[in-house]
């Protein structure tokens, strides 16, 4: 009985140790190709846009939000991922929001109005705003101390190549297809990407137990990524300052700027 109770042990240990002995390519594969799908969905909407507003019978400036609503969801998820990957786990912090965004591309694929295109790009920005962070954490963690510049150097590599071909990308899509294609190929891909995942990388079991989170601070930071994103994006068009509501916004983060500068000086501010 001892005997097969040390040879189930072994096989344990062994198959771990099989299942930890993942090729850094294949990891680096299955870190970067989400990562990169997020880059292409968000460089090859900008293309979009004129065509997106014909097929609503919209403004081209209405259409615009799409591109809005997708970066202030994305600025708001960055500074939570550390906190939701100790959560979670790395694992199942990727297949999670890797869903959300594949959820994501499923509704702005089939949106019937631009408002709904728009919440399918705030899902999109949810699933989508953690990637970089996290993949540029893993990569670090998985390659060797010696070989950790050209993990950073594979990870640059990989958003400034699809960044660069998603405007290409975008344009062949809506020129050959429809627009509607541009997030339909997100959708095997995330699918892919999921299992990948789940088959290839290891749950952090030793991470910290995340501390509770700052509700007031995080709130703070929401409304003023939120406020900072429609000035910057929305001001040319409005007449910067010569528009009120511009101005009240402009204030009204800069006091809340103000508010997260001296709060960080707090210990356990926002995190």
């Amino acid at each position: 009985m001892g005997t097969e109770l040390t040879s189930f042990d072994n096989d344990h240990i062994n198959t771990h140790h099989v299942k930890q002995e993942i090729p850094i390519w294949l990891l680096a594969f299955t870190i970067l190709l989400p990562t990169s799908f997020t880059m292409l969905a968000t460089s090859a909407t900008n293309v979009a846009i004129p065509y997106i507003a014909g097929f609503f019978g919209s403004t081209v400036d209405e259409a615009n939000w799409v591109i809005t609503t997708y970066m202030i969801a994305n600025a708001i998820l960055i500074p939570l991922t550390g906190w939701l990957e100790n959560y979670m786990g790395r694992a199942m912090f990727l297949k999670v929001f890797i869903s959300i965004f594949t959820v994501g591309s499923l509704i702005c694929a089939f949106a019937p109005s631009l408002n709904v295109l728009v919440f399918g790009r705030i899902i999109q920005g949810i699933g989508g705003g953690p990637m970089m962070p996290i993949s540029q954490a893993i990569l670090i963690a998985s390659f060797p101390f010696n070989k950790r510049g050209q993990a950073m150097a594979l990870f640059a590599f990989a958003v400034m190549v699809f960044s660069i071909l998603g405007p290409t990308f975008g344009g062949i899509i809506v020129d050959n297809f429809s627009w509607q294609w541009i997030y339909l190929v997100n959708i095997p891909v995330g699918i892919f990407s999921v299992i990948l995942v789940h088959c290839n990388i290891l749950e952090n079991h030793n991470r910290q137990k995340p501390s509770k989170i700052d509700f007031v601070g995080l709130t703070a930071l929401i409304i003023w990524l939120m406020s900072m994103e429609i000035v910057l994006d929305k001001g040319q068009q409005y007449g910067w300052f010569d528009t009120t509501w511009i101005c009240v916004m402009t204030l009204f983060r800069h006091f809340l700027w103000c508010f997260l500068l001296f709060g960080s000086l707090s210990i356990n501010f926002l995190l």
